[in-house]
């Protein structure tokens, strides 16, 4: 129930941001920040509940809660092709819920500092990565200004 409750939070904070940079509202804005933080926490508490292997993949009901703010909030156009997705998404939920044995356990070891210091590394670079695609593919279009708010 936490999951749920904080992927709609998140979801909650994440389109009031949306609105709030469409309307120009800076208090939505900053108010959809605060939401989407404030609802962090309970992943931790909910990570102490229950295994990873049933949590990880209830957080997708943000997906749909995304999905059908797209259409109604914000007025995106929602295809066929998203819903596909979003069943697929879901479908692939299930089948991980479902496959997971009752008698798992979600122990992994810790991990090593050298295994801990190349996922550093390597998020890193990606992140830097695309950073520049993005950079890059905003200026080929003129249209660097989402770059300086």
């Amino acid at each position: 129930l936490l999951v749920v409750l904080r992927a709609g939070l998140a979801s909650a904070g994440e389109n009031l941001q949306r609105y709030a940079q469409n309307s120009k509202s800076s208090f939505l804005n900053v108010l959809g920040i605060l939401l989407t933080v404030a609802s962090a926490p309970m992943d931790g508490i909910a990570y102490n509940i229950a295994p990873q292997s049933v949590l990880a993949p209830v957080g997708m009901v943000g997906i749909g809660f995304n999905l059908l703010a797209a259409s109604r909030l914000h007025g995106d156009a929602v295809s066929a092709k998203d819903i596909m997705a979003n069943a697929i998404i879901v479908a692939g939920v299930v089948l991980c819920i479902l496959s997971n044995q009752a008698g798992d356990s979600d122990e992994a070891p810790f991990p090593t500092t050298e295994l801990f210091t190349s996922y550093v590394l390597a998020a890193t670079l990606l992140c830097g990565l695309l950073s520049a695609v993005l950079v890059a593919s905003r200026e080929s279009r003129g249209a660097a200004d989402a770059l300086a708010q």
